[in-house]
């Protein structure tokens, strides 16, 4: 059993991401402001309110060597417990504390924990539980997680641990979670050269997957420089040559804007828009449209090769003119006087087409 007084919040929780999570500064309350806006801890209050709190699976703690301990596992159930124990916090954070009986109260004096030695003491039972068990986080948790895991092999003289082998231990897609981490060295990278930031992202939710399957895209990863690597290789730390430092804050700014720049982020929709600047990312003409006019419409339009441009425009012109065909009863000669002529022309044009492409096809067979 411990005290609740000297649990301490774990600054290096995978939830508290760089520009994501509270920031440093705000101590317990920033921690608990932010879990009450993004984890379910208003019911978990209510809940231990109501019944106390019941240490089945004990929090798995770490001493921190100043007496007190950090809690590894459990920082939602801390941050309840520290609500329903000091009202300051909770009006901080918002969160109403029902009236609570002597016999619950007594309930969150101490609680259960599990003692480690250090970090890779919990490692594999908190991977596997926030991946695949009942409280599984979200993309960027999940690689903070095994890259934080992976530098700890990675600082081993012998027998660390592959990332391959962090996957299997976590219960997870090992080429998922090996995509994942490579994007957030990328953006680690970022932030340790102040290329780009997560804070400086215009829209409020942070897209990684944007950024960990762009990078999967040869002309994305070519356009900042980043090496090929064998399969199931491990990522290694700064994907990013330094030279291509420039176009990877323009890469970013593209995927999720940048506040310091005024810039707004051109993918909207990730099924729709992120092939998109794929293509216009390996035209090089389009790419300069783009970082001009931020108009991922006409860049894209601009990448596309003249072949299928003329089949498109082909196939839509005959579509059309089916259309036209089957509304031809509204056809009133004094409202559309102006179509007889625009008739002639499209006839003009269509049988200039028709030669060019009895020319070429001829050209072609003789050859």
């Amino acid at each position: 059993m411990a005290d609740v007084n000297i649990l301490k919040f774990d600054p290096e929780n995978p939830r508290f991401a760089p520009g994501l999570g509270p920031k440093a500064e705000g101590g317990d309350e920033g921690v608990i402001t932010f879990l009450a806006e993004d984890s379910e801890l208003r019911e978990l209050v209510k809940s231990i309110s109501s019944v106390g709190y019941i240490g089945i699976e004990p929090m798995i703690v770490m001493d921190d060597g100043n007496g007190k301990f950090v809690v590894l596992e459990g920082n939602r159930r801390l941050a309840a417990l520290k609500v329903l124990l000091n009202s300051e916090l909770a009006r901080a954070a918002r969160i109403p504390v029902p009236e609570m009986v002597d016999q619950v109260r007594r309930t969150l004096e101490a609680v259960n924990v599990h003692r480690v030695a250090d970090r890779s003491g919990a490692q594999e039972i908190i991977g596997f539980k926030h991946i695949n068990g009942p409280r599984p986080w979200d993309a960027i948790s999940k690689a903070r997680y095994a890259n934080e895991w992976l530098k700890r092999e990675e600082e081993k003289e012998t027998g660390g641990l592959s990332l391959i082998e962090i996957a299997d231990r976590m219960g997870d897609n090992n080429s998922t979670l090996r995509r994942m981490v490579v994007a957030l060295r990328v953006l680690e990278q970022a932030e340790a050269t102040q290329t780009w930031r997560i804070e400086d992202r215009r829209p409020k939710r942070f897209a990684f997957s944007h950024l960990y399957t762009g990078l999967t895209y040869p002309n994305i990863a070519n356009y900042i420089g980043m090496p090929e690597t064998e399969s199931g290789a491990d990522p290694i730390q700064d994907p990013v040559p330094i030279d291509h430092l420039a176009r990877l804050r323009e890469l970013l700014s593209l995927l999720y804007g940048d506040r310091r720049e005024g810039e707004e982020p051109v993918i909207q929709s990730q099924a729709r828009d992120l092939k998109r600047l794929r293509d216009v990312m390996g035209h090089r003409a389009a790419t300069d449209i783009i970082l001009k006019s931020r108009n991922l419409d006409r860049s894209f339009e601009k990448s596309r090769p003249d072949a299928t441009k003329f089949s498109d425009a082909i196939y839509q012109a005959d579509e059309q003119v089916d259309r036209a065909l089957n509304t031809i009863v509204g056809f009133d000669p004094i409202k559309h006087a102006d179509i007889p002529k625009v008739l002639a022309n499209m006839s003009m044009r269509v049988r200039i087409i028709e030669r060019e492409v009895e020319d070429r096809s001829k050209q072609m067979k003789e050859e």
